[in-house]
């Protein structure tokens, strides 16, 4: 029997039993490519390594040395693609050896078990909760929690960038060894204070790295600093694939303000996709002082009028788009869709990006709900109601969303179901203030009878996701004691005849009410909603200073 070193590492072969080392390796490189199950090639081994496997020429008497070099293989493949390269004088039969010389700080173990469980909740609370706590706690995300929050981020574009600022350094080699997980390289390394000439990890990313992983560096530059990410994007705009940027423009929707518009109106003077166009109206609309609002403002005195008889606006029928007209977003091509003509959807739009304030202009009614109740008798009634509602998202504007939420108005029987999902309050209520939320969380559910209890209880649950997704303290604030009390005695009526909706109340009690507040003992909780209170106690829980040590 002779004596082979590899590394430090004594261990002994015969020349008994052969031993197909290749396959041995190349099986070890399939199982260790942490969490893709398509084949992978055999990663190069190390040379030392390499001279040793070739050696080996059949397996040893003692009934540990195939077990060893597995090990050695298993810990080697694993740290090879996890981007923790293994030096020569470290390879050691134990992994864990090889674990301690990770020198990023982990985050919490307990807090990394939890993420699976809070991202399988359909409802997305837990997540919520997750996310604030992995920010009080820091740290990367290791092992097993990074191949979850690796294939989280390749199914779902919106968990990328709250799961990219806990992916290290081992992230971004399994990035680049791994298609699905592209997306991670976009949070490959912090970015400088001045960040107008990229370092060259990130610039590296910015010129050859794949879409996803580009968008969500620019989605971080955007968060850093608006004004260096802006002028960024003005530089290579040019260059950029239509699907890139549209792309681009969603993000710009974080920190918008006036010091975009010129960028915005130039992309809708002059670019080529029609798509992309459209999301710079929608952007520029938002900006009430802009160039944009004010040709808006221009055409309405222009187009409408007031009959002081009937007490009614006038819209002028407009016979013919013309280039300005198609370049702020007007369809030429307008077929009727949804219930609405080539005309209708022309008003649509126009009232969709027209300044609320305007409406004003008359000196007729002061207060919206005046406004509203008037143009309930208008001819083009529908694509007046979608076109203000809208506007009211776009603009932000808290006393419309109060008048749409106190006074719900109705479409007539031809509009189509689309387009009257699109009157949904949840964007309405999350403009106004505690109060006025409270008070229609109490509405849905002392209204949820007969019917209408699935939907109406269904809309309170995304009201719900929606709000905890806005806070900085998520997992309080905005559900009453009142609203508690309510539920729980619905649940406790209801609970036979309704279950989906008990279950869906349950969950919805344990991650949005106060503790003290939660009346769990009255209540026989569904197994989601014990799960749901259990992880929340356990969030809560990884702030505290015993989880920081």
């Amino acid at each position: 029997m002779s004596g082979v070193t590899v590394s430090g590492l004594n261990m002994h072969t015969s020349n008994t039993s052969p031993f197909n080392a290749s396959q041995l390796s190349q099986a070890l490189s399939i199982q260790t490519v942490l969490g893709t199950r398509r084949p992978a090639k055999p990663l190069p081994l190390d040379a030392e390594l390499q001279d040793f496997v070739e050696r080996l020429s059949a397996q040893s008497s003692e009934p540990s040395a195939e077990q060893r070099l597995l090990t050695i293989l298993a810990a080697w493949s694993v740290y090879g693609r996890a981007g923790q390269q293994v030096a020569q004088q470290a390879v050691n039969p134990s992994i864990q050896s090889l674990t301690d010389d990770v020198t990023e700080q982990p985050m919490p173990e307990r807090l990394q078990r939890l993420l699976p469980n809070c991202l399988a909740d359909q409802s997305g609370l837990l997540l919520t909760g997750w996310r604030q706590a992995a920010r009080q706690c820091g740290g990367v995300l290791q092992a097993q929690a990074l191949l979850v929050a690796l294939n989280a981020g390749r199914q779902q574009v919106a968990l990328r960038a709250i799961l990219g600022a806990h992916l290290g350094q081992r992230a971004q080699l399994l990035a680049s060894r791994q298609l699905d997980w592209v997306w991670a390289s976009g949070a490959a390394s912090p970015l400088p204070r001045d960040f107008s000439a990229l370092d060259p990890i990130n610039a590296a990313i910015w010129q050859t790295g794949h879409a996803s992983a580009r968008e969500l560096l620019f989605a971080r530059m955007r968060q850093a600093d608006p004004a260096l990410a802006l002028a960024h994007l003005q530089q290579v705009w040019a260059t950029e694939s239509a699907s890139l940027r549209q792309a681009f423009l969603g993000v710009l929707q974080q920190g918008l303000s006036a010091a975009d518009e010129p960028f915005l109106q130039s992309v809708l003077a002059q670019d080529r996709s029609r798509v992309v166009r459209e999301q710079a109206v929608g952007l520029l609309s938002q900006l009430p002082n802009s160039a944009f609002a004010d040709r808006q403002s221009q055409r309405f005195h222009q187009w409408v009028s007031w009959d002081a008889k009937t007490k009614q606006p006038i819209f002028a029928e407009i016979a013919e788009l013309d280039a300005e007209m198609v370049q702020d977003g007007w369809n030429t091509d307008a077929k009727v869709q949804d219930g609405l003509g080539a005309k209708a959807q022309a008003l649509l739009h126009f009232i969709s990006v027209l300044p609320l304030d305007v409406w004003q202009s008359f000196n007729v009614y002061s207060e919206p709900l005046d406004w509203l109740k008037k143009l309930q008798k208008s001819d083009w009634y529908d694509a007046v109601l979608l076109g203000l509602y809208r506007a009211t998202c776009q603009q932000h504007n808290r006393d419309w969303a109060q008048v749409f939420l106190s006074h719900p108005l109705r479409p007539s029987q031809e509009l189509s179901q689309a387009q009257r999902h699109d009157l949904d309050p949840v964007p309405l209520l999350l403009l106004v203030d505690d109060a006025q939320q409270q008070a229609w969380c109490l509405a849905q559910v002392k209204g949820a009878t007969g019917r209408q209890a699935y939907l109406s209880l269904q809309a309170l649950q995304r009201f719900c996701m929606a709000k905890l997704q806005q806070m900085a303290q998520p997992l309080q604030g905005f559900w009453s004691a009142e609203l508690t009390e309510q539920v729980s005695r619905y649940v406790i009526q209801q609970q036979n005849s309704k279950q989906y909706e008990c279950n869906m109340l349950q969950q919805l009690l344990v991650c949005c009410a106060d503790l003290e507040d939660l009346a769990v003992q009255i209540l026989e909780l569904s197994p989601e909603a014990r799960q749901a209170e259990q992880i929340r106690r356990q969030l809560l829980g990884c702030t505290s200073a015993e989880m920081k040590k």
